[in-house]
């Protein structure tokens, strides 16, 4: 099949693929397609991407007319094959904290996913901290349901896991290369500036690598979504007090310590807009609080401080990934907007925690 689909192409697999059937289970009767209502609303399937296309249809069923989301993986790529493993063999684990998935269908080098649409909260508000403690009960109820329960067999030879060799391997390089980039920015004015006065904290912190705090990895570790961005979350009911939360695009999903995801959803957020500083520490420590609360609703008790396993988490993410990809794209991009933030932090929570 080709790279380019248009609504002929998918008005074509809608029948061959006999997607109208798909519905019976969870309506009660088949799905026909308006072939007037088909609207890309991404394409990455081409060069030099090969990742993936996303339509949104209108289907009806017995009278009652409501948008789905077709979902075009290619496959080979390790983003995608994780991607439509967790549709494939995690759905059922995580069924009511992903969308619905109606049907999946292997295409030769291709994956058909027709789901549910659930509409990204940043389409619908314009987002602010305090929206976390919506997310946040959804986020627990997604990480309880394979909290400490690794399944090789189900997820071995796909998820990444933290304590696999070829996490441990990549740990180790990243933060060679993370050193040897230090150096390099060291001889870039623009980039000495922000790097020169943490520079040799941390030398004498990458020599305790590559695991900083234990402590993160004995709370527990789950299935993780990995990228948290607010397009990345989705409500279709977001004039109720309770959100109904999904998560959408599980190509960066992983196996390792839940709190990543914790940073991952407020951490990276509080970096970009520091025009939120002022509400930080008081948002930050409510969304901490209500996260060990509702993992503990779910059987997960934290035995240590959970704002200290919050500031560890955020120390081993930053010192083992993110410092080297935001280096990186300082020598290439010249962009540097969170190296300041994170270097930071390294410095107040590292000392804080006796990292240095």
């Amino acid at each position: 099949m080709s790279d380019t689909i248009n609504e002929k192409v998918i008005y074509k697999k809608w029948e061959e693929y006999g997607f109208d059937k798909s519905f019976r289970k969870f309506f009660g009767g088949d799905g026909r397609l308006d072939k007037r209502k088909i609207k890309c609303l991404k394409n990455s399937l081409a060069y030099p991407y090969y990742k993936s296309g996303v339509w949104k249809l209108q289907v009806t069923v017995k009278k009652r007319s409501f948008p789905v989301i077709l979902k075009v993986i290619k496959k080979g790529r390790r983003g995608n094959e994780i991607e439509i493993n967790m549709y494939r063999k995690a759905g059922r684990t995580l069924q009511d904290v992903i969308p619905q998935i109606y049907s999946v269908r292997s295409d030769g080098d291709y994956i058909w996913v027709l789901t549910e649409h659930v509409q990204p909260i940043d389409e619908q508000i314009e987002f602010h901290p305090k929206y976390f403690l919506k997310v946040i009960p959804g986020l627990a109820k997604m990480h309880s349901r394979t909290f400490n329960k690794w399944n090789r067999d189900l997820y071995g030879d796909w998820l990444p896991f933290y304590h696999s060799e070829d996490m441990k391997k990549e740990r180790e390089q990243m933060m060679e290369q993370t050193l040897r980039y230090l150096d390099e920015g060291m001889k870039q004015a623009d980039l000495k500036a922000v790097l020169k006065p943490h520079y040799h904290m941390l030398q004498k912190i990458y020599k305790k690598g590559p695991i900083f705090f234990p402590q993160v990895i004995k709370a527990g570790q789950c299935i993780t979504h990995n990228d948290l961005q607010m397009r990345n979350v989705g409500c279709n009911n977001m004039s109720k007090s309770q959100w109904n939360v999904k998560f959408l695009d599980w190509e960066s999903a992983k196996y390792i310590p839940c709190w990543f995801d914790v940073v991952s959803l407020i951490g990276v957020f509080f970096g970009y807009r520091q025009d939120f500083k002022n509400e930080e520490d008081r948002i930050l420590k409510q969304c901490v609080r209500l996260y060990a609360h509702e993992m503990q609703k779910h059987g997960v008790k934290f035995r240590k401080d959970p704002m200290k396993l919050y500031k560890m988490a955020y120390l081993q993410r930053v010192l083992e990934y993110d410092l080297y990809y935001h280096i990186t794209k300082g020598l290439d991009r010249k962009e540097i907007t969170l190296l300041p933030v994170f270097l930071e932090k390294i410095k107040e929570w590292g000392k804080e925690l006796r990292l240095y």
